[in-house]
């Protein structure tokens, strides 16, 4: 039999299998060398950035240019010949020093100025769409007003192996981009504001047209210090042929798509402003933490007064008569909190109701509700946050008295006093003589829509000092 031999032309393929594998680690290593140097580099840019940043945002923030209604400068005063500002005090100045600083502590040196936005239109263009230097954006027409620092860094790596198929160092470019927004008022402070889009212009008026709606003949509505906002519709319904005697006494704007100008006395200004999309909206109140609530009685002279206490109550609240004092704190409501008699007080409290939950005061109870005053309070001006639709019914007596916000953005509102009688201090307005009769609501109130209804004499009276309001934050959007 003969011998098969092996083939010569066999031998040695190891060592091309060896060949292409030894490529294709050092291709992987170098892939690994590189890319490692890359990201490091990167990062350290980005870092750079968001530091530089936080420190041209920081040095407005903890200045007390944001106390006041914030004005940006129609100029940055930048002297491109020099690469100095003419004035220090110049708030885009003290943003691209405060910048420039950190940058350097962080070995970015000569971070240029590359131009300032005002109200989205370019005061400034020294480069604005480079890829490196800082950019300072100034808006004073939203609400609330911001501030936006820029900052690229852009740096160059030296590879180890890459360069041997792309000659030059490869670059990577990073950007930071940090808010300042100053601390505001709720829809910017108005008394009432309804955020309804829908207006039925057809004549026949119901309850659910949306905006603000007299539904009277007779009416006398006054709303101080802040305006009344209508993101559709101001309608009067006359319910009979009779002759309407319906004002609407605004001192401050009233804003609205088609105000009846016929029914307006007294306003200062009639502005055509467009609803802000990003106003600051309250806290929505936890009450995943909430204790069960509860009441207890005490006897004070010959009188029973019922106290209720901070908590969830998942039967609701319902009062109808004797005192009644709701101690300080957040009652998470689900159910019914219905009001049909009964002297009921509250100080530094906050409601919270379900989108389950209904509100009720039919008028014939004394109410007399004050939200948090402090400051640090989470809840510091919010009386009352009511989520999801249906109707509120919100009647007073000559004593009824709301301190705070309410917060009902799906909620409509039905409004109407019983008297025009008003007891209590009353603030003395120049302009509205009239304003102590009557009653007297002083809050703000954010709901759909508002239907006023009787032919009472109703204040609405914005204590601004005392609603809730966001403060000034700084935060990185990239």
């Amino acid at each position: 039999m003969k011998k098969i031999q092996p083939k010569e032309q066999e031998k040695g393929q190891i060592i091309i299998l060896l060949a292409v594998s030894m490529v294709v680690v050092m291709v992987v290593a170098a892939l690994a060398v590189d890319g490692g140097m890359i990201y490091t580099e990167r990062r350290f840019a980005q870092n750079a950035a968001d530091a530089s940043g936080f420190a041209g945002g920081g040095v407005i923030l903890n200045s007390n240019m944001l106390e006041d209604e914030l004005t940006c400068p129609s100029t940055s005063s930048y002297k491109s010949n020099t690469d100095t500002f003419t004035d220090a005090d110049n708030l885009v100045a003290m943003i691209v020093n405060a910048a420039r600083s950190r940058a350097t502590a962080n070995n970015i040196n000569d971070l240029p100025y590359l131009g300032y936005k005002m109200n989205d239109t370019y005061k400034d263009d020294y480069g604005i769409n480079d890829n490196q230097g800082i950019i300072v954006e100034c808006n004073d027409e939203s609400d609330p007003k911001i501030i936006n620092v820029i900052v690229r860094v852009t740096s160059q790596v030296s590879t180890a192996f890459a360069h041997l198929i792309y000659p030059g160092p490869l670059q990577t470019t990073n950007e930071a981009v940090v808010s300042i927004e100053q601390a505001g008022k709720a829809m910017n402070g108005d008394a009432i504001i309804a955020l309804s889009t829908q207006c039925n212009t057809n004549g026949n008026q119901n309850k659910n047209i949306g905006g603000l709606l007299l539904n009277s003949n007779s009416l006398d509505i006054t709303v101080v210090n802040g305006g009344a906002f209508s993101n559709s519709c101001l309608y009067v319904k006359n319910q009979s042929n009779s002759s309407l005697s319906v004002t609407f006494n605004i001192v401050g704007d009233i804003v609205g798509t088609d105000p009846d100008q016929s029914i307006i006395t007294n306003n200062t200004n009639k502005n055509q402003t467009p609803l802000p999309t990003n106003f600051p909206n309250p806290p929505k109140p936890d009450c995943s933490t909430a204790d069960e609530g509860e009441t207890t009685t005490e006897m004070i002279g010959s009188d029973t007064v019922t106290y209720y206490w901070p908590g969830y109550y998942d039967s609701g609240i319902k009062i109808s008569n004797g005192s009644v004092i709701f101690k300080p704190g957040l009652y998470c409501i689900d159910g019914e909190f219905n009001f049909s008699g009964g002297d009921v007080s509250g100080g530094n409290v906050t409601f919270y109701l379900s989108d389950s939950a209904s509100i009720k005061n039919n008028g014939n109870s004394d109410l007399k509700f004050v939200a948090p005053t402090n400051p640090t309070n989470p809840y510091f001006g919010l009386l009352f946050y009511i989520d999801g639709g249906g109707d509120i019914t919100w009647n007073g007596t000559n004593d009824s008295h709301y301190n705070g916000l309410v917060y009902a953005p799906k909620r409509n509102f039905q409004i109407s006093g019983n008297s025009n009688n008003q007891s209590g201090t009353c603030p003395q307005i120049p302009e509205l003589p009239n304003i102590c009769n009557g009653i007297k609501y002083p809050t703000q109130m954010i709901g759909y829509q508002f239907v006023f209804t009787g032919s009472s004499t109703i204040n609405i009276t914005n204590p601004k000092d005392s609603l809730y309001s966001i403060s000034s934050e700084l935060f990185l959007q990239k």
